[in-house]
């Protein structure tokens, strides 16, 4: 968070608060960018910014390229390994092809037959389940259009969860029952998406 002093005075009383905030010249609300509080202490009051998780992600990778969504977007590939930023910021790999081990292929999520199952694993970060409004699935089918989504107990799936298998990244296991395939072939996807 980011605080900022807004007000100092000799005395307060009353509250301040926080009014409309319009949006800002590209129209995205200021909910985009996280959130804000106004607090008063004494006779100072701040105002305090929180960004949203995925946004100090993309300043922490990206530096000075945060905001070029040719570079920073949530579907672009800068580092061309064919992970999207939003997959690369679920899974906690390096996006920017100019930092070393940006290369995350090797962090991609994988797929096994095993016995009468498919089993789809991919790593996904603690970081990741705290930005507002994130949706991380797992889909399936036996084409690449009229995807299915994998919900644990509907149709034998199964979803389980390895916590920590490295500092703030756990591991998903979705078992998929192969008899949901028609026809020999079956595909499997991670689909995240932000509002």
């Amino acid at each position: 968070p980011r605080s900022w002093t807004v007000l100092t005075s000799t005395s307060t009383s009353g509250t301040i608060a926080l009014g409309t905030v319009t949006p800002d010249a590209a129209g995205r609300m200021a909910s985009d960018y996280g959130t804000f509080a106004v607090q008063t202490v004494g006779t100072s009051t701040q105002l305090t910014w929180t960004p949203l998780p995925i946004l100090t992600w993309r300043t922490q990778k990206f530096g000075a390229n945060a905001s070029n969504p040719s570079i920073a977007g949530d579907l672009a590939d800068p580092d061309h390994d064919g992970l999207a930023n939003l997959i690369e910021f679920v899974i906690g790999s390096q996006p920017d092809p100019v930092n070393p081990g940006a290369d995350s292929s090797h962090l991609s999520p994988s797929a096994a037959v095993v016995g009468e199952e498919f089993v789809y694993t991919f790593r996904r970060t603690t970081i990741s389940l705290s930005q507002p409004g994130i949706g991380i699935k797992v889909e399936y089918g036996s084409e690449l259009t009229g995807w299915q989504t994998a919900v644990a107990g509907v149709n034998g799936v199964t979803i389980s969860v390895t916590a920590g298998i490295e500092s703030g990244v756990d591991e998903v296991n979705v078992r998929i029952p192969r008899s949901l395939a028609t026809g020999a072939k079956f595909f499997a996807r991670l689909n995240v998406a932000v509002p």
